[in-house]
């Protein structure tokens, strides 16, 4: 008896040594239950898309206004689809480090039609420490400040424009019943 309890001690203090030493999952994505989804954190060059397949590479990875992704050391190009926050965001998370090495956390999707990534944390190279992903939310409320009541995207003025020029779902005509 003594010894199944001295063995139970020192299984959960190792248990718990081998955790600390490893560190926590404190920075570990959290799962959304996806199909083909990976938690996943590595390092990889952050790319302009269209520059990495065409060539057509304008100054500052098209200053916000192209799709970004990630290149890893290996060679592998994964589209970046989105940030922390709302299913959007993925270029302003990412705009501020064009050309540069990140440290990622997010959910790596491997469909096998597309593998994309969802960026949920990047590590500062500054302090070490993991930034949540969530910047689109504060920049679409400071570029739209009277859209920000409810939904965001019942109340984005792009979106708004594209319905009444494109209909629901691209589809001229079809309204949205109220």
């Amino acid at each position: 008896m003594k010894q199944s309890i001295k063995t139970a001690i020192l299984a959960t203090s190792m248990s718990l040594a081998m955790s600390l030493s490893f560190g926590t999952a404190s920075h570990a994505a959290n799962s959304w239950g996806l199909d083909y989804e990976e938690e996943r954190e590595f390092k990889a060059k952050v790319v302009d898309l269209a520059c990495e397949l065409s060539g057509n590479c304008p100054a500052n990875c098209g200053d916000g206004q192209r799709q970004l992704g990630l290149l890893t050391p290996e060679g592998t190009l994964i589209p970046v689809v989105k940030g922390g926050t709302l299913f959007a965001g993925a270029v302003d998370e990412l705009l501020s480090y064009c050309q540069q090495q990140v440290h990622v956390d997010g959910l790596y999707i491997k469909n096998p039609a597309m593998h994309m990534y969802f960026v949920q944390r990047i590590k500062s190279r500054a302090t070490g420490k993991w930034l949540r992903a969530n910047k689109w939310r504060k920049n679409w409320a400071q570029r739209n400040p009277d859209a920000t009541k409810g939904q965001w995207f019942r109340n984005d003025p792009l979106i708004k424009e594209l319905i009444a020029r494109k209909g629901v779902l691209g589809i001229p005509g079809l309204k949205v019943e109220e």
